[in-house]
C-alpha cells in the first residue's frame, strides 16, 4: 500500500506568491492545496486534514492572524502547525504570530532551501507528536484492557472461592466453610465472651428413603431441606452448612441454648410443611429431622471440638429417643454411650 503524501495548505491573496510557493515545494513529495483568502482557507480545512499550513498575514476580509485564531480555537485543527509567510518584519508582528500559536514565522523574500528545511522539520515534529499521541492512546487502551482483565480475574477468583465454599448439590455452605466459619467465630466470641450454638441435624432413615424413592428423589429432598434451613435463619451471621451426606449443621453465634432450641423447633415446622412422604420411616410417614443442640462460650478451658462433640452426642441421643426430635441436654447415661441407632 503506497504511503499517503503529507498534505499542505498554501494561503496567499496573490496568485503569483502561490505559484512561487508551489515551485519551491515541487518534487518534495507533498500534496499541495491552495487558497486565495482566509475564507477559502477555512473552507478547505473542512474538506481535508492538513499536516501543515503556510499562511500569509496581510489578506482582505480575514487576515492571517484571524484565520490562525479560528484554527487554533477549533479542536479539529488546533494541532495543525501553522507557518506565517509574510512581508511584515516588525518585532510586534513576529511576536503576535507566535502568541497566536504559529510554530514559525518566515519573512519575504525567503530562502527556498531554508523554507523547505523548516517545513520538513515541523512536519517531522508534527508526525512525532501524532505518533506519541497514538502511542499514549494505545497504552491507555492497553492499560484499560489490562485493568478490565484484572477486574474480571478478581471477580472470577471470588466466584471460584465462593463455589469452593458451597456444596454443589444444595448450594449452601459446605464442610470446609463450616470449619473456617466456626474457627473464625470461635476466636471472635472468645474475645467478646459470648456463646456459640450449633444445631446438628440428620434426616431420619435417609438410606431407606433413597432405597425406596431413588437417589434423584433423595437429592431433591436434600435440596428442599437445605432451603428450609436457610429459611429458618434470620440473621446474616447465622449460617447453614451441609455437614456431610444427609447431615446439616446450623452455626449460631451470640445465641444461647434456649434461642438455638427455638430455631431448631422452627426448622422442624418448616420440614413438616414440606410434606415429603417417607413411607419407610419408623419415625413418621413424612420426612423428618433429628437434631442435637450444643452451646459453649469460647474460653481456654474448652474447644471447638468439644462444641461439635456435644452437638453430636445430643443428635445421637435424639435418635435413640425415637428420632424426629430436638435434644439439647444429655441425660447422665447418654454421655457414656453416644453411639447412634441407624
Amino acid at each position: 500500500m503506497p504511503e499517503l503524501k503529507q498534505k499542505l495548505l498554501l494561503v496567499d491573496d496573490h496568485q503569483e506568491n502561490l505559484t512561487v510557493l508551489k515551485a519551491v515545494l515541487k518534487n518534495q513529495g507533498y500534496d499541495l492545496v491552495t487558497a486565495l483568502n482566509g475564507k477559502e482557507a477555512l473552507h478547505q480545512v473542512t474538506l481535508f486534514d492538513f499536516d501543515l499550513i503556510l499562511l500569509d498575514i496581510m489578506m482582505p476580509e480575514l487576515d492571517g492572524y484571524e484565520v490562525c485564531q479560528i484554527l487554533k480555537a477549533d479542536p479539529d485543527t488546533v494541532g495543525v502547525p501553522i507557518i506565517f509567510i509574510t512581508a511584515k518584519t516588525d518585532f510586534e508582528s513576529v511576536v503576535k504570530g507566535y502568541e497566536l500559536g504559529a510554530v514559525d514565522y518566515v519573512t519575504k523574500p525567503f530562502n527556498p532551501a531554508i523554507l523547505r528545511v523548516r517545513i520538513k522539520n515541523h512536519l517531522r515534529l508534527r508526525q512525532a507528536e501524532l505518533d506519541l499521541k497514538r502511542s499514549v492512546a494505545s497504552l491507555e487502551q492497553e492499560m484499560a484492557h489490562r485493568v478490565e482483565v484484572e477486574r474480571m480475574l478478581r471477580l472470577r477468583e471470588k466466584e471460584l472461592e465462593r463455589f469452593a465454599l458451597l456444596d454443589g448439590l444444595t448450594q449452601i455452605a459446605n464442610r470446609r466453610r463450616f470449619d473456617e466459619y466456626l474457627q473464625f467465630q470461635w476466636a471472635n466470641k472468645k474475645r467478646s465472651k459470648k456463646p456459640i450454638s450449633l444445631v446438628l441435624c440428620d434426616i431420619d432413615f435417609f438410606k431407606q428413603f433413597n432405597d425406596h424413592y431413588g437417589h434423584q428423589a433423595g437429592d431433591q429432598a436434600l435440596q428442599n431441606v437445605a432451603r428450609a434451613l436457610q429459611r429458618t435463619l434470620k440473621r446474616p451471621e447465622d449460617i447453614a452448612c451441609r455437614y456431610g451426606g444427609e447431615e446439616f449443621v446450623l452455626v449460631l453465634p451470640d445465641t444461647p441454648t434456649e434461642g438455638a432450641v427455638t430455631i431448631a423447633h422452627r426448622l422442624q415446622e418448616f420440614i413438616q410443611d414440606l410434606q415429603i412422604p417417607h413411607e419407610f420411616s419408623r419415625a413418621n410417614p413424612l420426612l423428618t429431622l433429628s437434631m442435637g443442640v450444643s452451646t459453649l462460650t469460647p474460653a481456654n478451658d474448652c474447644s471447638m471440638e468439644e462444641l461439635i462433640q456435644r452437638a453430636d452426642q445430643c443428635l445421637y441421643a435424639a435418635k435413640r429417643q425415637g428420632r424426629n426430635r430436638v435434644v439439647a441436654v444429655l441425660a447422665e447415661d447418654e454421655t457414656e454411650n453416644a453411639t447412634p441407632n441407624t
